[in-house]
């Protein structure tokens, strides 16, 4: 790819593709120097896209149909990598306004401080043996934006969701709702937004929970206490002890 980097070696390469073209030839189209034409076509044909022949005093170029086939390849494979990182930027971006639109309103709040790092903290949102320390009998992550969060609380209260956002070690934020038909707040219907911030060795940890109605919230809170209190456990390096609300 360096090789057609410059502008002056892609008309070459262009002039080759048409024939072959003696060194003379190819200066003639140019306001350069003989050394500098000649430093050019050394750098097309060590890149394997142009070979030269020799005859007499004179060197004759033409473009080489196999580097050129794979300097296509390559292009391709440039353009579809482009491509798809272009689209992965669009899905963000799109999640990322979906995020803000649904952290808005009336919210649960609770804050905790843990004794570690917030990189160990993180992966306690994101790892699911790190995360069966301190919640759920069994849990399915794909921590990615649109990946799955669900986490089977008890064998039965099943909490089901998708990763919205995530920043490594600062910012996780995932939908959030329960399995069950009728269930008053199905799955993805709520959103919770967990920041990481380092202070000293030690991270203080705020969960948001927006979306929920006034009863809710108030069971919810319930809920988010008892966890609140495993992961600063868990996450510190410290057993939680089995959860006594696993078989409730």
């Amino acid at each position: 790819m360096k090789a057609i980097a410059d502008p002056n070696r892609r008309i070459m390469l262009r002039l080759l593709m048409v024939g072959e073209h003696s060194s003379g030839e190819i200066a003639a189209h140019f306001v350069m120097t003989r050394p500098a034409i000649s430093q050019h076509l050394k750098v097309l044909t060590e890149a394997g896209l142009a070979t030269v022949r020799r005859q007499s005093t004179k060197r004759y170029y033409s473009a080489r149909p196999e580097g050129l086939a794979e300097l296509r390849r390559s292009l391709q494979e440039y353009w579809d990598v482009g491509l798809l990182r272009l689209a992965m930027a669009a899905e963000n971006e799109e999640r990322r306004n979906e995020s803000v639109t649904s952290l808005s309103g009336e919210y649960l709040e609770r804050e905790v401080r843990i004794a570690a790092r917030p990189e160990t903290v993180f992966a306690y949102f994101i790892d699911p043996e790190k995360m069966l320390q301190w919640k759920g009998k069994s849990v399915e992550l794909d921590p990615r934006p649109g990946g799955i969060y669900r986490v089977d609380m008890t064998g039965k209260d099943i909490a089901r969701g998708n990763y919205v956002e995530i920043v490594p070690h600062s910012r996780i934020v995932f939908t959030w709702g329960w399995e069950g038909e009728g269930h008053p707040i199905p799955p993805g219907s709520t959103t919770v937004e967990v920041t990481l911030t380092a202070d000293g060795d030690e991270t203080i940890l705020r969960l948001r929970h927006y979306g929920l109605d006034e009863e809710g919230r108030a069971s919810h809170t319930e809920g988010w206490e008892h966890y609140m209190e495993r992961i600063v456990l868990a996450a510190a390096g410290k057993d939680p002890g089995p959860d006594p609300w696993a078989n409730r």
